[in-house]
């Protein structure tokens, strides 16, 4: 900023640190819940979380096509666990 000519020995307004960067960003986020605040109320929030363990072992069942007989085979694989949760805005 000082080679952009934006900072200067007499005026240092534009100097950025790491708490004028935060506090701008608590200002910002205050105003803009104050501006939605009555939308906030009515609001119904459908959270979803999930993750993916990767060695689980799983059980798979094949079909023999000659004789229809079945052979169960046990193997590790990916299990996707999703969690839903629903709150509503109204009390």
């Amino acid at each position: 900023m000082k080679d952009l000519g934006l900072i200067t020995e007499g005026d240092k307004v534009n100097v950025l640190d790491a708490k004028k960067i935060q506090r701008e960003k608590r200002r910002i986020c205050a105003q803009t819940l104050n501006e939605r605040e009555p939308y906030l109320k009515e609001l119904t929030c459908i959270g979803l979380d999930g993750k993916t363990d990767k060695k689980v072992p799983i059980l798979e069942t094949k079909v023999h096509e000659e004789d229809g007989s079945k052979s169960v085979f046990k193997t590790t694989g990916k299990v996707h666990n999703l969690t839903f949760t629903v709150e509503s805005g109204k009390d």
